[in-house]
């Protein structure tokens, strides 16, 4: 029996103790009606998208996940990424309308995005990370990107930003990144005693 799921809207994983992906690669194709993302307390899950590694194309794929507005992620102690995306990476996720990234104490995280992921989320409004121990940056520059990184656009739309209880956090971004968020109306960083200048967020 084979399960569809293109007309997916709502994708809810709590307290599972077995899976490690929250979407495997052969499933992101189908996800083009997804609108919600919430995965709360599944000891084992390391990734949320899966980017299938192995793929023999020697081209990049772009695969776009349209209607995904908000993503959830509470409580995944081992997860290590939301996707794996570097510049060598042959399958390269796009979510043009996510508006809502909340991340709470996913204590195996050490950065939310890479510098290559940053592209494809020009829509996000509302970003909060909460509780994650080992969080060191928000956005991982690429060693492959510092030399146009100064250029990189993070975040345009962003307006409410909530860093908090972040206790390993050292910037916002690692390396010397011109950022901007005109739009930007909150912005929150309690109990994060590594930060020293709020309102520059550099590392």
């Amino acid at each position: 029996m084979t399960l569809s799921l293109h007309n997916l809207i709502d994708l809810h994983v709590e307290d599972d103790e077995k899976v490690k992906c929250i979407i495997p690669s052969n499933e992101l194709l189908q996800l083009q009606n997804l609108e919600t993302i919430l995965a709360s307390y599944c000891t084992l899950v390391e990734e949320v998208f899966g980017t299938n590694e192995g793929t023999n194309s020697e081209s990049q794929i772009f695969v776009e996940i349209p209607n995904l507005r908000l993503v959830n992620l509470w409580g995944l102690e081992s997860l290590k990424y939301i996707w794996k995306s570097n510049h060598h990476q042959r399958r390269v996720l796009k979510f043009p309308n996510l508006t809502t990234l909340t991340i709470g104490y996913c204590d195996s995280l050490k950065h939310v995005f890479t510098s290559s992921m940053v592209g494809g989320l020009l829509q996000l409004q509302d970003l909060q990370v909460e509780g994650c121990k080992n969080m060191e940056v928000i956005v991982k520059i690429e060693e492959e990107e510092d030399e146009v990184k100064e250029e990189m656009e993070l975040f345009p739309c962003l307006k409410s930003l909530k860093l908090k209880r972040l206790s390993s956090l050292k910037g916002f971004c690692s390396g010397k990144v011109n950022f901007s968020w005109p739009l930007l109306h909150t912005l929150e960083v309690p109990a994060c005693p590594e930060i020293t200048d709020m309102l520059l967020l550099q590392h």
